[in-house]
């Protein structure tokens, strides 16, 4: 079972609409550390000040005792904000691997509250009630003080190294759709390349247009009248007498089929040049038409206030929608058969799109905005978030120049090249830019006008 997940590389699963769940333990186990964590951290404080007066017969709290009850509580209150942002936030996504630089920030808190405790225990606890010189109640609270501001301090770097180191741009990352071609460029930080893979698809969703596999296969006039198809006689019948003649003819046959080949290919560049450019002339030629329907349909109406204009006159937005509805209606279906886009709308969509035009006092571009324009990713209905992270290397490394990895949903993928940012040196010359100090010599010669 290892053997094959290693073969098929490692699974992403988006946690923000989640399909396919992992499974139990690997989803129940990160938040049950980090809520071991969060309890421990904030309960240490708090049993540091509330032990001694449960042991100890006279603990008297005098006024610096009470202004250090209330410092601790302000620092408790901060404390437990940095545990929420640190321990508690919903994860972005659902990751294969444990991040390496998050188990590493949790051992290190481990290793100061068992160090914090058996201080705690030994020195404060222990000693002093052996001792006949027992420490005063107000250097416990100092202490527990100190222990606050150390695990305040603790918390403050693990978020600056977990958030804020990771903004220095240091790679740029390269992201094409292995589809249609469509690429995009993004730079990053010192990512992990499961945490990469998941801002990328972060940014997919809303910078990447929705694939529209029916406009890439539109028919052409060679596909509607079919592949032309050769088909060679051997009038004198020399294959037949001798294998020798028959590997001769076959040779014969084959490169008579190539050139005859290269001739169609010759024509079928021409033919989809032509193509091509009466397909955008007809695009053009309808997005012209819609747009004139969408005008004169929108110049049919005119807001009110609702006061001066009868009950018996006005409409509503909807009763508006249908009433110009039909005027644009044909230019639109035409526009939106031709730019492939039927699939994607319905006319109950269509129509309710106009309606809320109508209600927000859309000009008739902004209305036509959502048609003219390809839509993101993030607009598409019933997508998947479901993503497969193939790559040779373990998830957790951090990205390097040269890696490559791929973000795959069925048939689409996601093919990501990894670039280091150069190192720019940038010297100084002297000089005016304005131009106030330069100098110019005129050289007269002979030219050409």
């Amino acid at each position: 079972a290892a053997a094959a997940a290693a073969a098929a590389g490692y699974y992403l699963d988006a946690a923000y609409a989640m399909d396919e769940k992992p499974p139990f333990w690997d989803r129940c186990f990160p938040p049950f550390v980090s809520s071991i964590a969060v309890v421990v951290t904030m309960a240490t404080p708090v049993l540091f000040a509330l032990l001694p007066p449960l042991l100890w017969e006279q603990a008297q709290c005098n006024n610096l005792c009470n202004s250090l009850y209330l410092t601790l509580s302000c620092k408790l209150v901060v404390l437990s904000v940095g545990c929420w942002g640190l321990h508690l936030r919903r994860p972005r996504a659902h990751l294969p691997c444990n991040s390496i630089v998050r188990t590493f920030i949790l051992m290190l808190l481990a290793t100061m509250l068992l160090c914090f405790w058996t201080f705690y225990t030994v020195r404060l606890l222990q000693e002093s009630s052996v001792r006949d010189d027992r420490v005063g109640y107000e250097t416990v609270l100092q202490a527990t003080n100190t222990v606050t501001d150390t695990l305040l301090f603790f918390h403050y770097l693990a978020f600056i190294l977990l958030e804020i180191c990771q903004l220095k741009t240091e790679f740029i990352l390269k992201v094409v759709r292995n589809t249609d071609g469509e690429s995009k460029f993004y730079s990053v930080g010192r990512l992990s390349i499961q945490n990469c893979a998941t801002w990328i698809l972060q940014n997919y969703c809303k910078d990447f247009p929705v694939y529209n596999p029916y406009l890439l296969k539109a028919p052409t006039k060679q596909q509607q009248q079919g592949a032309c198809k050769y088909q060679v006689y051997d009038i004198d019948g020399t294959s037949i007498n001798s294998s020798l003649n028959g590997s001769n003819s076959i040779l014969s046959n084959s490169r008579a089929i190539m050139a005859a080949s290269a001739r169609r290919r010759e024509s079928s560049r021409n033919e989809r040049f032509y193509e091509e450019q009466e397909f955008e002339v007809k695009v053009a030629k309808r997005k012209a038409r819609l747009i004139v329907a969408a005008e004169e349909a929108f110049g049919h109406l005119q807001r009110t206030d609702g006061y001066d204009t009868p009950a018996l006159f006005s409409l509503s937005a909807r009763d508006a929608a249908v009433a110009i509805w039909p005027s644009m209606a044909r230019a639109l279906l035409k526009y939106l058969r031709v730019t492939r886009q039927t699939h994607i709308y319905k006319q109950s969509d269509l129509l309710e799109h106009l309606q809320n035009c109508i209600t927000l006092n859309f000009t008739p571009r902004a209305f036509l905005e959502k048609y003219l324009k390809p839509e993101p990713v993030i607009t598409e209905e019933n997508a998947s978030i479901t993503w497969e992270l193939v790559s040779n290397y373990i998830p957790n490394r951090l990205v390097q120049e040269g890696m490559v990895f791929q973000l795959k949903q069925e048939a689409l993928s996601l093919i990501v090249y990894v670039a280091r940012v150069p190192a720019f040196h940038i010297t100084e010359k002297p000089g005016s830019v304005a131009g106030g100090g330069d100098k110019f010599v005129l050289s007269l010669h002979d030219t050409n006008v």
